[in-house]
C-alpha cells in the first residue's frame, strides 16, 4: 500500500504497533462530522439557575457496546440536587433491558429511552451535559456534535477516541470503562460545576472534524501519493 489511513491516532497506533515497516506511510485523517459553517461561534453556556433542571443526554444505538446499562447505574448514585433528569435516544436490541433496569432502579422519573432522532443536532442543543458510557469505540464521532454545541462532557476513557478528542481530559472528564462509581462522580462535578469546560475550547476542539478538514488532508495525501 501507498498509504493506510487511520480514523484516529490509537487506531494508528495499533497499526503500527502490528507492522512497523508501515510506519512511514501511516497517518490518521479524522472522518468529517460536521461542515465548518454548521459551528457557529456561543457565547458560554452558564450553568443553570439553582433549582432548575440539568438534562443529561445520551446517543446511540441500544446495545452492550454504548454501555447504557453502566450509565443508568451511574446516574442511579447521583445526589438530587442539583435536579437532573438524562434523555437517551437510539433503538436496538438492549431497549427491554434497559427499561426494566430504569424500573427497578426507580428512575422512570429521571430517565427517558426516547427511541431513534433524525436530528442529533436539534437533540443535543438543549442540553446541558453529553455522557459517553461506551466500553468500545471506533472513534465518537457524537463527542465532537455535543462539542460543537458546546456541552459538557463525561466519557469513558475506552479504545478509540475520547482521551484523543477530550484531549486527556482538558475538555470533558475521563473514567474508566465499566466503572460505575467513577462515572456518577464524573457526572457529579460536572452538574455542580466543579468541572467546566470553556465553550470557544470545545469549539475550536470541533473544528478540526470539519468536512472542509477532511477535504484538504485527503486532496494532499492523494497529492503526495501520486507524484
Amino acid at each position: 500500500a501507498d498509504a493506510i489511513v487511520c480514523v484516529s491516532r490509537g487506531v494508528e497506533e495499533e497499526v503500527i504497533a502490528m507492522c512497523p515497516s508501515a510506519a512511514a506511510r501511516t497517518r490518521t485523517i479524522y472522518n468529517p462530522v460536521l461542515r465548518g459553517d454548521q459551528i457557529r461561534p456561543l457565547m458560554s453556556r452558564m450553568p443553570r439557575l439553582h433549582g432548575a433542571m440539568r438534562r443529561i443526554i445520551a446517543l446511540g444505538r441500544l446495545t452492550p457496546q454504548k454501555g447504557f446499562d453502566i450509565l443508568i447505574q451511574a446516574v442511579a448514585l447521583l445526589p438530587s440536587d442539583p435536579s437532573w433528569c438524562l434523555d437517551i435516544y437510539g433503538s436496538g436490541p438492549m431497549r427491554a433491558e434497559l427499561e426494566a433496569m430504569i424500573e427497578r432502579l426507580h428512575l422512570t422519573e429521571r430517565v427517558t429511552l426516547h427511541g431513534y432522532t433524525k436530528c442529533p443536532l436539534n437533540v443535543l442543543s438543549n442540553a446541558d451535559i453529553f455522557a459517553l458510557s461506551s466500553r468500545y469505540e471506533g472513534f465518537g464521532l457524537v463527542l465532537i456534535e455535543a462539542m460543537s454545541l458546546g456541552l459538557q462532557i463525561v466519557a469513558s476513557d475506552c479504545p478509540h477516541g475520547p482521551r484523543e478528542i477530550l484531549e486527556d481530559g482538558k475538555l470533558g472528564l475521563l473514567v474508566q470503562p465499566e466503572d460505575i462509581e467513577g462515572l456518577a462522580e464524573a457526572l457529579s462535578q460536572t452538574l455542580s460545576g466543579a468541572f467546566v469546560a470553556a465553550t470557544t475550547e470545545l469549539q475550536t476542539k470541533a473544528r478540526q472534524f470539519t468536512t472542509e478538514t477532511a477535504y484538504r488532508h485527503w486532496y494532499l495525501l492523494l497529492q503526495s501519493t501520486s507524484s
